[in-house]
């Protein structure tokens, strides 16, 4: 303080010249100059945040506008690209969806013409359409082609299948001889063959044959060599002359070098001899029945062999010959048997297959040949079947052939009838049998078979009859006994009626069974193992059909 007055006092030293300074201010004129600073940065500060506040407002009405005319534009992008671009691709998606299997067809309309990658993907979709339509076009040409070659094939291997025989037996008269014969081809057409004939009224061929290769050219080559053998045999000879001339025949213009091997067997049907000639075929299982003995076992018959047909001419064939005796049966078959193959590769074999002819040696000649096969199938499992598989199996009976049965098992509904009268007369008809009495046994099988499905069962209950039917005589007498499990019932019991009396006086019933026992020469009835047995019998003259 100086002289009452109040000062604001500030002190520096100046070291280099070692001065002090003091510098006195009044208080009273510094705080009036501050006072009226702070006034005038008050008011500076109002004008600033006025104007920030204006500026402020212009600002956001500007961003504002920005945003406005940005969203505008955006909308008027948006709409011309919707134009160039979302419109096609969704046109371009309608019309995939339209395509379907009727209809391939992609229009390059004038919408997809954007000089971009909207144009680009449109000509794509075009070309894989019209390369779509022409793939399917071709498919469908190949499709057609298959069908009709496969109709062909199937044709054809009908064709075949009818050459060979297929109805069995062959020729039910010839009562000294049981056969029976398949052929499974590995393709719908084969090589296989087989083919049994009567040469004449007592001599029997026996034919089994493989041709090289499968399918359509071993099928023709086939029919030519089964033409050719059949057509030589019937002239007569042995079977290693037949083979001899078939033979040279097949080498004349064979540029295709096929062959055939074959085996070739003729039957004496009264004295059970038998000739054969092996051409490259494999060798028969033959088994032989000893007296007193049910059958012994089927074993392999080793003969000579020669070369198969169609290799070389002038082969000269070796023959031989052995007697059958009643009893005696022979397995022919092809290559496609034994050499059957699983998925591991292995291989059939011949003891598996004289396993299983031994397991049915006492079968019939249709079932030993379905037991072949299954075991075979089961063997194979899901391997491919490679080769085709023929067989064939006899029984000589020779005169004691006369018992042999057919049979024939039916339900016991009258829509049945129909088919137990065609069993019957087609036996009676490839026999031969003359018009009066086939019509005297036809009758008398209507009139049975009616009174079995009357009478055997109740409404209420399924069950079958089974029609056996049986040659005798020589073939001179024929045998049919009617078989069912129904209720004990003799229809012979009945009380005849009287055929004198009036319809009035007549009793109901019983004329069906006297009409049969007037017709036929005799007619039994027995109740045995459960079963009802009605036998009719009828002699008839018999020629050959």
């Amino acid at each position: 303080m100086v002289d009452d007055d109040e000062y604001y006092v500030a002190y520096a030293p100046i070291e280099t010249v070692g001065w002090r300074q003091l510098i006195f201010v009044n208080k009273e004129e510094a705080d009036a100059t501050m006072v009226d600073l702070l006034h005038k940065v008050d008011d500076a500060s109002k004008e600033t945040i006025w104007e920030y506040r204006r500026s402020f407002h212009m600002s956001s009405w500007l961003m504002i506008i920005v945003m406005v005319l940005i969203l505008v534009n955006a909308a008027i992008v948006a709409l011309s690209f919707s134009k160039r671009l979302t419109i096609p691709i969704n046109r371009m998606t309608q019309r995939v969806r339209e395509i379907t299997g009727e209809n391939l067809f992609f229009e390059m309309e004038d919408i997809y013409l954007t000089g971009d990658e909207i144009e680009i993907l449109a000509g794509a979709f075009g070309d894989l359409s019209e390369r779509t339509r022409e793939y399917i076009d071709r498919i469908t040409e190949i499709t057609a082609e298959k069908e009709r070659f496969g109709a062909e094939l199937s044709v054809a291997a009908q064709i075949q299948q009818d050459m060979l025989p297929q109805v069995f037996p062959l020729y039910p008269e010839k009562t000294e001889v049981d056969v029976y014969a398949s052929m499974d081809p590995a393709k719908e057409v084969g090589g296989d063959f087989f083919d049994i004939f009567l040469i004449d009224d007592d001599h029997m061929a026996f034919v089994m044959a493989d041709v090289s290769g499968k399918g359509v050219p071993a099928a023709l080559f086939m029919v030519i060599s089964k033409t050719l053998i059949k057509k030589r045999t019937m002239m007569g000879g042995t079977p290693s002359e037949i083979l001899y001339d078939v033979n040279n025949h097949l080498c004349d213009g064979n540029k295709a070098l096929m062959f055939v091997t074959v085996w070739l067997g003729i039957l004496t049907l009264s004295t059970g001899e038998l000739l054969e000639s092996n051409a490259g075929h494999e060798d028969p299982f033959l088994m032989k029945k000893k007296d007193g003995e049910h059958g012994t076992l089927y074993e392999q018959l080793i003969m000579p062999h020669d070369v198969f047909l169609g290799f070389m001419k002038n082969v000269e064939y070796n023959e031989d010959s052995f007697v059958l005796r009643p009893g005696d049966r022979l397995f022919i078959y092809t290559d496609g048997v034994p050499e059957a193959t699983n998925t591991n590769g292995e291989l059939y074999g011949m003891d598996r297959l004289g396993d299983v002819l031994n397991r049915n040696k006492d079968a019939e000649p249709k079932t030993l040949l379905s037991e072949v096969r299954k075991d075979v199938d089961a063997f194979v499992g899901d391997a491919d079947q490679f080769d085709d598989l023929t067989m064939l199996d006899f029984i000589y009976h020779g005169e004691e052939g006369c018992g042999k049965s057919l049979k024939l098992t039916v339900p016991a509904v009258r829509d049945s009838h129909e088919a137990v009268r065609l069993f019957v007369d087609d036996e009676l008809e490839r026999v031969g049998c003359e018009i009066k009495s086939r019509r005297q046994i036809n009758m008398a099988v209507d009139e049975i078979f009616t009174n079995v499905v009357s009478y055997a069962y109740p409404e209420s209950e399924e069950g079958e009859v089974t029609v056996d039917l049986r040659y005798n005589a020589g073939g001179k007498e024929i045998e049919i006994s009617f078989i069912d499990s129904g209720k004990p019932y003799d229809p012979l019991s009945q009380e005849m009626p009287d055929v004198e009396a009036s319809g009035r006086e007549r009793k109901a019933g019983g004329l069906g069974v006297f009409l049969v026992k007037k017709l036929m020469d005799d007619v039994r009835y027995e109740y045995k193992d459960g079963k009802n047995v009605l036998m009719i019998k009828k002699s008839f003259s018999c020629e050959q059909s």
